[in-house]
């Protein structure tokens, strides 16, 4: 399509630059015009290099435009254009004079450029202007002389009548708007929230705004990507140029993307395609876009084609421009009457659809076929019963072809009804309604007001009702509806409601056939034979005329398919209200396009949310008053919609391939990141909608926490997706995208790792969790932040049913040895300080490093993962996350077990109160009759003796339980090994103060409530001789030990 474009470009250019050096400039203009669109919409679409290419044509061309443009020979032709285009409104009867005569003066306007733009040589050229002006000047003097005497005849008239008013020529009013109704809103490619503006008056559009100039350069990655939508390229809308779409042609247009697939009921009926204006001769009507009286949702049905939700919005729409007298549904089909901006018929058959995907409206294409029985001249989609009127069959083909042909499943009008209009979708399942009487309450006054002051759309559907029950109700079961009216019943006489305000819905079948069957229906003759049918008649006439066609007045029918029913029967037999909300209720606005790859985050990210796009969203402390109205004071109604971008068709039965998103809302800090999913403002529910919507209602009045953070949630992510963001507020504020974490290497570290049956050492309420694996990172610059990240195999696995165990990470600070403890006992260890990635949780934590900590000057840190239970095998990935970064700023080595090297002797021992081996402390004068371990060096080495009290559970026999005693809180222990002889003699004084080289643990302090043990380490090597590892209590108990002597030379150790 692209080279096609080119082309036309190139074209165009060409045959401009013929005009230009013929002199015409008038004829160039328009052709330097096209190629420009045509480059300005390339520069939109094309790659970034692309881009860059075309900027200096475009803006030569614009540059060259702008020239001819101010040449006379370009304003006298235009000046003569405006001339004509003024007596055609003058000879219209339905062109205001005041109209009539702002043509003639702007052409007059157009006329005196041209003369100065005249060179002084040119005389007889500048006479001829200058007589024209004259004429155009004298014309518009008479005009403005005959308007007033017509308006003295009239206001003479008025005065003279005011006493005999005709009450049914007057027309009704239109409701009130309240005062916040004329907020405007930001375009739609605004990247921030930015205040409203007052709207300005209805008045042409001259300003040309920069076509993408305020997306991204990401963002318009973003938007061209999601461009490609079911193997059509439809590329944004951008009002400048697609408003001056070329659709004069030299033959009938045919779309090159080919037909819109037929669906296999239009192909059983041997569907052909023809033109209007072919098929006008067999129907026998000229073919309109719109027929006389302008659009009416009662003549709108659905034929063949299976898209009750789109037919249902598009009566829903219809009704609310009829009844509003605003543009919604006409204004996004063209080419389009310049005067009157509805669209019209084009006999060249090309057509331009403005409709709503991915982000942002985009431009639709159309030829006019469409699918006729070739045998009658009927059409097979949906259309009016107004036999020549296209606008609902070329609509809903536009649509169709966006959604991948006719064969759609439909189902959901929210989603229609955004693509048409662009406003809010919202979805209400009715059984949030049953037993529920407030939320019904607030629902019902929302549909009340909302209906009364044009600020929602509503349509709903039917659930799965079974044949039989949908037969005799008259309802079709998995259906949509349209809305047309919301009424409560100020006639009481209903004695079945009980006191009961009566609330009721007019609701139309696209259908145009089967009607509701129970109470308020036509067959409900009782209420229509009363005051209550008096009152609902009264009260309808009053918005949508009836329009009966030929065929239903041949045949007396009467079920066109409209009908009253009453709420209480809504909740029974409904299961969702689809309420689509007008962006002009927010004056402030904010729009995010964004990309998320499928490598960023967890498959689950119930782990964490840390790696998922997140948004800071803050409000100001003061809102400016909208046109001298307050708003409550710290109130606020924001709602957050994320609407998912979709490539291809989605069936409701193909759920393998959909992608199922939700949003969440927290209290946050500006700028941070959310790691996991609890304490939420609002949790969303997972849903393959391509829009969520949340909604909040905030009061901020004494809230100092301003603050929150947008969380965007994917259920087992599996590919990549585009996304837009969209915030709509009351209050002004600002939102950003929190900084993304990299977290690959070579700007961050990377450490793989594993537990394996030699250091899966479990929690530090075991002894063994000093096995588990440790890391010294070096801070070789101060850090401004550092992030540590503990993943399990779990975090990236495509099997989301991989095995997810608890995991926790720990840091010690200042430190550059193996940590084996983490208690304080009044030793050198109770000065570590040890961060926490707090509980263990499945597959996932972290670890934020205090920035006051960073600037205390943290040079070394030990990190420790560790798994909730000891003995559970499997790998881990470490990721070190700083500023600067850590890759080119942080060292690391993983520190050596314990003994590493070195040989290892296990001796396993008691403390006996019976034979006096639990001896306590120096302190009861018998510490030398404690266990004793004789230890012969042969040559110099270096020895590291550990003591680890056993679980009594360890010691016991199998098929017994520990006893009361053994189920008492561990002892305060303590090891020392002191010189001695080969006979192991000590002297009774001996304590461990006395220790060889300081070989004592805790420097002689005893250590209580120590998983891990008591470590007793010389400060020098130990020489050949004898010497005694003993073992001690604090006090005299009986427990079980296991002494673990670490020797880099072979040593021999027994028990004396």
């Amino acid at each position: 399509m692209a080279e096609r474009q080119y082309a036309e470009a190139l074209a165009a250019t060409e045959q401009a630059q013929s005009f230009e050096r013929a002199g015409q400039a008038a004829k160039a203009v328009p052709f330097f015009l096209q190629a420009l669109r045509i480059l300005k919409r390339l520069a939109v679409i094309e790659s970034a290099a692309q881009r860059a290419r075309l900027q200096p044509t475009i803006a030569e061309l614009t540059t060259r435009v702008s020239e001819l443009q101010k040449s006379s020979d370009y304003l006298l032709a235009h000046a003569m254009e405006q001339h004509a285009a003024a007596r055609e409104a003058e000879k219209s009867d339905s062109t205001k004079t005041d109209i009539v005569i702002d043509r003639y003066i702007a052409a007059a306007e157009t006329y005196m450029q041209a003369l100065n733009a005249l060179p002084t040589s040119e005389v007889a050229a500048r006479a001829a202007i200058k007589e024209q002006l004259e004429y155009v000047i004298d014309y518009v003097s008479q005009l403005k002389a005959q308007t007033q005497t017509t308006r003295h005849q009239i206001q003479q008239q008025v005065e003279d009548n005011s006493n005999d008013v005709d009450v049914a020529a007057l027309q009704w009013p239109e409701p009130p708007m309240l005062q916040h109704k004329t907020a405007h809103v930001t375009p739609a490619y605004a990247s921030a929230a930015m205040p409203a503006a007052k709207p300005a008056p209805e008045v042409e559009q001259t300003k040309e705004e920069k076509p993408g100039a305020a997306y991204t350069p990401q963002e318009l990655d973003v938007l061209r990507r999601s461009s490609q939508i079911n193997g059509h390229l439809f590329v944004p809308w951008l009002d400048d140029l697609d408003a001056q779409e070329k659709f004069s042609l030299p033959e009938p247009f045919e779309d090159p993307d080919g037909h819109v697939p037929l669906s296999a009921k239009q192909k059983k009926k041997e569907a052909t395609w023809m033109r209007p204006s072919d098929y006008a001769a067999i129907c026998g009507h000229a073919p309109v876009m719109i027929a006389q009286g302008g659009v009416n949702p009662l003549v709108v049905k659905q034929d063949i084609v299976t898209d009750c939700s789109f037919v249902a919005s598009l009566c829903i729409a219809a009704a609310y421009e009829q009844r509003f007298q605003k543009h919604l549904i006409t204004n996004i089909i063209f080419p389009a009457d310049p005067r009157t901006k509805q669209p019209v018929y084009n006999p060249f058959g090309k057509y331009v659809v403005k409709l709503w995907a991915n982000g942002v409206p985009r431009k639709v294409v159309i030829d006019d076929l469409l699918p006729v029985n070739a045998s009658s001249g009927q059409l097979m989609s949906s259309c009016t019963t107004r036999k020549n009127e296209l606008w609902v069959s070329l609509i809903e083909k536009a649509y169709l072809k966006l959604n991948g042909g006719y064969d759609f499943p439909g189902g959901n009008s929210g989603i229609d009804l955004f693509a048409l209009t662009g406003w809010i979708p919202e979805r209400v399942p009715v059984s949030e309604l049953i037993d529920a009487p407030n939320k019904e309450e607030r629902l019902w006054e929302q549909l009340k007001s909302a209906f009364h002051y044009g600020d929602c759309i509503i349509t709903m559907s039917t659930g799965d009702i079974t044949k039989q029950e949908a037969k005799a109700i008259g309802l079709v079961p998995m259906h949509v509806y349209a809305v047309l009216n919301v009424y409560e019943l100020s006639n009481t006489s209903d004695s079945s409601q009980e006191g009961k305000k009566v609330r009721l819905l007019q609701v139309k079948n696209p259908w145009r056939k089967m009607s509701w069957k129970g109470p308020y229906s036509r067959h409900d003759k009782t209420r229509w034979d009363s005051a209550i049918g008096d009152e609902l008649r009264a009260y309808q006439r009053q918005f949508y005329a009836s329009e009966a066609t030929e065929s239903e007045e041949a045949s007396g029918q009467k079920d066109d398919g409209l009908f009253w029913i009453d709420f209480e029967s809504v909740k029974q037999y409904f299961e969702s209200l689809y309420m689509n909300w007008n962006p002009e209720l927010f004056p402030y606005k904010g729009v995010f396009h964004e990309h998320w790859p499928v490598e960023l985050g967890p498959v689950n990210d119930s782990l964490t949310l840390g790696f998922n796009p997140q948004y800071s969203l803050t409000f100001c402390k003061t809102a400016p008053s909208q046109e001298g109205a307050t708003a409550a004071a710290g109130s606020c109604t924001v709602w957050v919609l994320l609407s998912r971008h979709v490539s291809t068709i989605e069936r409701d039965t193909d759920y393998s391939n959909q992608q199922f998103l939700t949003l969440h809302v927290y209290r946050g800090t500006p700028g941070k990141r959310v790691f996991y999913n609890h304490r939420a403002v609002s949790r969303g529910m997972y849903s393959n909608n391509p829009h969520t919507l949340v909604s909040l209602d905030l009061d901020l009045a004494d809230d100092s926490e301003r603050c929150f953070t947008l969380v965007a949630s994917q259920y087992e992510k599996f590919a990549a997706l585009d996304y837009t963001l969209s915030v709509f507020s009351t209050r002004p504020f600002t939102c950003e995208p929190n900084p993304q974490f990299v977290t690959r290497a070579p700007t961050s570290i990377v450490i793989p790792g594993a537990w394996d049956s030699a250091c899966a050492g479990g929690r530090p309420f075991y002894s063994t969790f000093m096995n588990n694996p440790q890391f010294h990172l070096q801070l070789q610059k101060p850090c401004r932040s550092l992030f540590l990240f503990l993943e399990t195999e779990a975090f990236f696995s495509q099997d989301t049913t991989t095995a997810s165990f608890p995991i926790n990470l720990r840091a010690a600070l200042h430190t550059r040895e193996r940590v084996c403890g983490l208690h304080a006992a009044g030793n050198d260890e109770e000065q570590l300080k040890v961060l926490s990635s707090g509980e263990y949780r499945p597959g996932f934590c972290f670890i934020e490093v205090d920035s006051a900590v960073l600037a205390s000057g943290l040079h070394d840190v030990v990190l420790i993962p560790s798994t909730f239970e000891q003995g559970v095998l499997g790998k881990f990935t470490l990721r070190v996350v700083s500023d600067p970064p850590a890759g080119a700023s942080i060292a690391y080595r993983q520190i050596p077990a314990e003994g590493h090297g070195m040989e290892l002797t296990r001796l396993r021992g008691k403390w006996d109160m019976q034979t006096g081996s639990a001896a306590g402390c120096s302190n009861y004068g018998c510490y030398t009759f404690n266990p004793k371990y004789l230890v012969h060096v042969t040559q110099e080495c270096d020895i590291l003796a550990r003591l680890v009290v056993l679980d009594p559970e360890v010691d016991a026999a199998a098929g017994e339980s520990p006893t009361e005693e053994e189920s008492l809180p561990p002892p305060s222990i303590n090891v020392s090994v002191f010189e001695s002889t080969s006979e192991g003699d000590l002297l009774l004084s001996t304590n461990p103060k006395q220790a060889f080289a300081g070989a004592t643990s805790a420097g002689g302090v005893y250590v209580s409530g120590a998983p891990s043990g008591a470590l007793a380490k010389a400060s020098r090597r130990f020489p050949p001789g004898w010497y005694i590892v003993l073992p001690s209590t604090f006090e005299p108990q009986d427990w079980s030990f296991e002494l673990r002597l670490y020797a880099s030379a072979h040593v021999d150790a027994r028990l004396l």
